[in-house]
């Protein structure tokens, strides 16, 4: 799964800002795990924190039907930051915002942050 992206490069090694980070904003797109034809419902995320997870908490309407397990993953948006396609989690909850316009998705990352030791770098750039 996806653990962040390269911050700072020093020499042979590179500091990465992990898809946990709150300073770290990215789009996904959450499918239903039980339609194989679902579109996706495209969010902004980002971190809560080191071992709190990923909260999508932006663009996803409160009448989005999404569930509990379902899948979620870079969306390759024009604008974003990874390319689409590239596993970040499961759902663990999702719950309507106060202003119940939205809802709140909790995610799972794929990622075991405390095991992690070597990771592998994708380069890619938007089109624009």
């Amino acid at each position: 799964g996806l653990v962040g992206r390269v911050a700072e490069v020093h020499g042979g090694r590179s500091t990465v800002q992990p898809i946990t980070d709150p300073n770290l904003a990215y789009f996904v797109k959450v499918y239903a795990k039980d339609d194989k034809t679902d579109p996706g419902t495209l969010g902004e995320a980002h971190g809560t924190g080191p071992g709190q997870g990923v909260l999508v908490d932006n663009d996803i309407p409160v009448t989005a039907r999404v569930s509990k397990g379902d899948p979620v993953y870079t969306s390759g948006r024009k604008t974003s930051t990874y390319p689409p396609g590239i596993p970040i989690g499961v759902v663990r909850s999702a719950s309507p915002t106060a202003d119940r316009t939205q809802l709140a998705v909790r995610v799972d990352p794929y990622v075991d942050f405390d095991r992690l030791s070597i990771v592998r770098v994708v380069l890619w750039e938007p089109t624009p």
